[in-house]
């Protein structure tokens, strides 16, 4: 790939998704509140090591949000920096809690944007292609984060290929996988489980179910 077929700094990928577990950052916080919009707006490292997050809600609730956030196990020292009728800017110390930012990092994922969605996290990532989403994908389910991509699109001026279609197996898998639980949280369905509705091979269930991913992935919306 050119250095000039992409977007910014050479990506070319933008993918929204929606990501959900019971130890994520501020899980409580978020549940106890589906209906307020909670955006994450920067973190930073203090002179002891710690780290801060700083976070925005928004909407009728968000006066009661700080009681939430002293009650959540993942986060101490709730402080208000500015307040309004429904709107708020926190900043937290982070003591617990799983996060994925330094995952996306490490795949050469930019964060965009971090909200709450109905007690889950949407994502909106920028990374340099398709294929490592695949990788994050594998991760996710090697932890048991729930992972749905909503949307993925490219960035004008990018020259990845055209989409491709799921093959008739890999449509079937991604079908049982789903009815059966296996992107579930706790997951209802093992690959074994996946294997003997297709009358396959546990490494060839795995691989077909891979393939489809990673179409879905190449899908554009």
């Amino acid at each position: 790939m050119s250095p000039d077929a992409g977007g910014p700094d050479g990506m070319e990928t933008v993918a929204e998704l929606r990501l959900s577990h019971d130890r994520f950052l501020l899980d409580n916080t978020i549940a106890a509140h589906p209906d307020l919009s909670v955006q994450l707006t920067a973190q930073a490292p203090t002179v002891d090591g710690d780290w801060m997050v700083f976070l925005t809600a928004t909407g009728d609730g968000a006066a009661q949000l700080e009681e939430a956030l002293r009650e959540d196990p993942t986060v101490a020292d709730p402080t208000a920096l500015t307040a309004t009728a429904d709107h708020r800017v926190y900043r937290v110390r982070i003591v617990d809690g799983l996060r994925v930012s330094g995952v996306l990092g490490d795949l050469g994922f930019r964060v965009l944007d971090v909200t709450s969605d109905d007690g889950d996290w949407r994502y909106r990532v920028q990374g340099p292609d398709r294929t490592v989403l695949t990788a994050f994908f594998d991760y996710c389910q090697e932890v048991g984060i729930a992972f749905e991509l909503e949307r993925i699109y490219r960035v004008p001026g990018s020259d990845t290929p055209a989409p491709r279609s799921l093959t008739d197996g890999q449509a079937e898998a991604l079908r049982l996988a789903n009815e059966g639980g296996y992107f579930a949280v706790p997951r209802e369905m093992t690959l074994g489980d996946l294997a003997d509705e297709l009358d396959i091979s546990r490494q060839a269930a795995s691989e077909r179910l891979r393939r489809a991913v990673g179409s879905l992935l190449e899908e554009t919306f």
